[in-house]
């Protein structure tokens, strides 16, 4: 069982090789798994950033609750000209009339503010679509959790299908439990009994008195308990102790007459000498390793990762069978790598995993605060519009529609990029990939859910406003996004080349973000041309605003606002290779978020040069991180 150490202190030395290498297989196995896992969850990313740049260059293609729930008993509008809310009836004009998705009826904007979840048939559904309801479908039926079902049948099987494993195998959680059963035992009962007498002999020879009369007494009656035997102790007996059998119920080989029946710790079932083995140590950790490990007893498979290597001075040998024994290694190695080899990188990736969290509650929490502003704004403009001639179309306004449009453009667009970020984590476990599946199920309903309320606002806006005032408002909303790009664009490359030829990089990556920015410019200033504004005017306040986001100005207190700012410390101490990297991610960064914001902000048909180049700078990118899997190069 065991070799003696060759310090000559008698105690026991397990040698950690042969199991030590089927953990780490094991955990190899396991690495795959998650691997393998991890990138299916890396492609349903992939997919939902794809199906929202598609859904942003297309508002109209997507799936929409106004045409998923029936509209067959709608009242014509032509039917009615008043609100049908008896308290308000006000005169209602074309566009202004708004159905009921559940009634019906027809109701102004301000008595049609209620939702409910709503079936294709038009009736209520805790799983439908999120729809337009008047105050009296609203109050009309409790909204219901989720549907309503009977579970006696399948409790039933889960009973049967528990009790058929429990017969069979026990599961890591009960194996777990029984374990630390076990421990609490030995403290109690172990422990106690071996400590006690040492602390009294030490008393009494301290005070000089019945050292000759209470030590011979302790240790012949220690010495008559190892001979004598009294059974199992009760403490050792897990839930599922088999107390008669005639054979053994891991070979099914029948007990001899003077063999001795046998039961395992752990599973409680009848085993022989073959089927089992005293390899399950319980111990207190010496007073050298509590540093480590604590003074709280702990349990252990001897000559297993994870084991101490001498035995400790308060230990206690129970028997366990095969098959348990092999999940209890398994589960020993997978505790030891998690809190030794994989505790620092489990750190790093909880990390990352706040950080992008963090990113993400701030960008929703910005979402949440300016629907609601659109939303108020687009049905103030309907309630003051008497008719279609009365809208206000005056510059101020459509600038603050404009303004609301394309922030909301924008706050979608970098959400959906922050969960992309969650592809570049590298988790250790099935946990955390859980984990990780989790917060995208939770994110990705919240991003359908924000989308189709964003496409169902434009499409009010544009059922009420005229069609020069709603082409006026996507103008100031282009010229706004392409400004922006060619601001993002210039200062970019600046920062890229300056970092380049400071420390001798190949400068092919800022010459090509240069001429991305100089086909911004072009699509900028035929568009200030066409609303008769001063290109070159504006083009020195381009360099003038790059300026400050550079350096900064000292006058008005404007600290310098860089997109590409690589750490000191890493630069001295991994010097080019670390910069050369960071350069070509932060890039790639802020090339995406430059062109998923034109994207959403604009028609599809505007600025077709630059967006095109920006899709070609891109997916180079991608093919380079592609080819090289442990970094960027550059382009």
């Amino acid at each position: 069982m065991f070799n003696k150490g060759a310090s000559g202190d008698g105690k026991k030395r397990w040698r950690l090789g042969g199991p030590y290498i089927r953990g780490q297989q094991g955990s190899s196995n396991q690495r795959a798994e998650v691997k393998q896992e991890w990138h299916l969850v890396q492609n349903e990313l992939k997919q939902f950033q794809q199906s929202f740049d598609a859904g942003t260059q297309n508002l109209e293609e997507q799936s929409d609750p106004t045409t998923a729930v029936s509209r067959s008993h709608w009242v014509q509008n032509s039917d009615c000209n008043n609100c049908s809310n008896k308290t308000c009836k006000r005169p209602l004009w074309a566009m202004s009339k708004h159905h009921c998705r559940k009634c019906g009826l027809i109701f102004c904007a301000k008595c049609l503010q209620f939702k409910r979840r709503l079936s294709p048939n038009a009736e209520y559904d805790p799983n439908g679509w999120m729809c337009k309801v008047c105050e009296k479908c609203f109050d009309a039926k409790e909204q219901e959790i989720g549907h309503s079902r009977r579970w006696t049948y399948d409790l039933q099987l889960f009973r049967a299908a528990r009790q058929k494993r429990d017969d069979s195998k026990l599961t890591r959680s009960v194996m777990r439990r029984v374990c630390k059963n076990l421990v609490e035992g030995f403290q109690r009962n172990h422990s106690s009994s071996t400590a006690t007498p040492q602390s009294a002999d030490a008393s009494s020879d301290a005070n000089g008195v019945g050292s000759q009369t209470k030590n011979p007494f302790s240790l012949f009656k220690r010495s008559v308990s190892k001979v004598v035997s009294h059974g199992v102790p009760d403490w050792q007996k897990p839930p599922t102790w088999v107390s008669e059998g005639s054979s053994c119920q891991c070979c099914n080989r029948p007990y001899g007459k003077l063999e001795s029946k046998l039961n395992c710790r752990i599973c409680g079932k009848l085993v022989c000498k073959t089927q089992s083995s005293k390899d399950l140590l319980l111990y207190r950790p010496d007073k050298s390793d509590r540093a480590e490990l604590g003074s709280e007893p702990r349990w252990a498979i001897i000559r297993v990762i994870g084991s101490p290597e001498v035995e400790p001075d308060d230990s206690l040998y129970v028997r366990l069978c095969h098959p348990c024994k092999e999940q209890l290694e398994a589960i020993q190695v997978e505790d030891y790598q998690r809190v030794t080899d994989e505790g620092a990188m489990m750190n790093i990736y909880l990390q990352q995993l706040v950080d992008i969290y963090t990113e993400i509650i701030k960008i929703q929490a910005k979402i949440d605060s300016s629907i609601p502003e659109f939303q108020k704004l687009i049905d103030g403009l309907e309630i003051q519009a008497g008719a279609p001639s009365s809208l206000p179309p005056n510059r101020n306004n459509m600038q603050l529609l404009a303004k609301h449009q394309g922030d909301l453009s924008d706050h979608l667009s970098l959400f959906v990029i922050t969960i992309g970020r969650l592809k570049k984590l590298e988790p250790q476990s099935r946990l955390q990939v859980k984990l990780v599946k989790n917060l995208m199920s939770c994110k990705f309903s919240f991003c359908q859910e924000t989308s189709n309320l964003y496409k169902q606002l434009r499409r009010q806006l544009g059922e009420i406003t005229p069609p020069e005032i709603l082409q006026e408002i996507q103008t100031i909303v282009d010229a706004k996004a392409i400004n922006s790009a060619c601001l993002s664009l210039n200062q970019l490359a600046f920062e890229c080349l300056h970092l380049c030829l400071k420390h001798h990089l190949d400068q092919s990556l800022p010459l090509s973000i240069k001429q991305s920015a100089e086909i911004c410019e072009s699509d900028l200033k035929k568009k200030m041309e066409s609303s008769e504004e001063d290109w070159e005017e504006h083009r020195d306040q381009i360099s003038a605003f790059i300026k400050i986001q550079i350096k900064g100005d000292e006058e008005n207190n404007i600290k310098p606002r860089l997109y590409i700012r690589p750490s000191r410390r890493r630069t001295k101490r991994d010097g080019v290779l670390y910069v050369e990297g960071f350069i070509n991610r932060r890039t790639s960064e802020v090339l995406e978020k430059i062109l998923a914001q034109l994207v959403s902000r604009t028609a599809d048909r505007s600025f077709k040069s630059t967006k095109s180049f920006l899709e070609e700078l891109r997916g180079s990118f991608m093919e380079d991180k592609e080819d090289d899997k442990n970094g960027w190069t550059l382009l």
